[in-house]
């Protein structure tokens, strides 16, 4: 166990056991090269009938969740606005209304955790707009669904369906220039 970890984790695992209560601890593990990884140990108390108690459990790396969130912290500690993007990113249109529900609530209650509060803004993965989306996201308190249609936001869109355009940060000057006049949209057959 990592050193700063090592006392929390020891101590939680012996309350629940003392509780007979099944749970989840969180902590880094050191590695024989110095390496850290961080630990998602989840474990079930079980009691057998002459009285013995049983642990039984799962250890799964998330490392990687945990480096991604230490990420998003920085990105939301910079000013910048986080939103929704759906658990899995899947085509929305293709989904039934309670995949998409789903998918929706997910990634809904994943960024509440993480942002204290509940994001506003929601993108639809590849601008896979639905009118049942659009109700789950209303539902759910969002102020602005992002399209990905080629077109310039309109002062009378519905607000949980604007416009946007997509520009790579290292497109060169041409591109952007065509993808916010309008043409590229033209070009792909998106615009009349």
């Amino acid at each position: 166990l990592h050193p700063e970890d090592r006392d929390a984790a020891v101590a939680a695992r012996a309350a629940a056991m003392r509780a007979r209560q099944d749970h989840e601890l969180d902590y880094r593990m050191v590695g024989a090269s110095g390496t850290v990884a961080w630990l998602r140990d989840i474990a079930s108390i079980t009691v057998e009938p002459g009285g013995e108690v049983r642990l039984r459990g799962l250890i799964v790396d998330v490392t990687t969740q945990k480096r991604t969130e230490r990420a998003l912290r920085r990105w939301l500690d910079a000013g910048m606005e986080l939103g929704n993007h759906t658990w899995d990113h899947p085509c929305l249109d293709r989904c039934d209304p309670g995949e998409q529900a789903d998918q929706l609530r997910r990634a809904h209650e994943w960024l509440a955790d993480l942002l204290g509060r509940h994001p506003r803004l929601f993108a639809y993965p590849n601008g896979d707009h639905t009118p049942e989306a659009e109700a789950a996201l209303a539902a759910l308190g969002y102020e602005v669904g992002l399209l990905f249609d080629h077109r310039l936001a309109s002062i009378e869109q519905p607000s949980l369906r604007l416009s946007r355009l997509r520009i790579e940060s290292d497109a060169p000057l041409w591109r952007a220039r065509a993808v916010l006049s309008g043409l590229h949209g033209a070009l792909l057959g998106v615009l009349p």
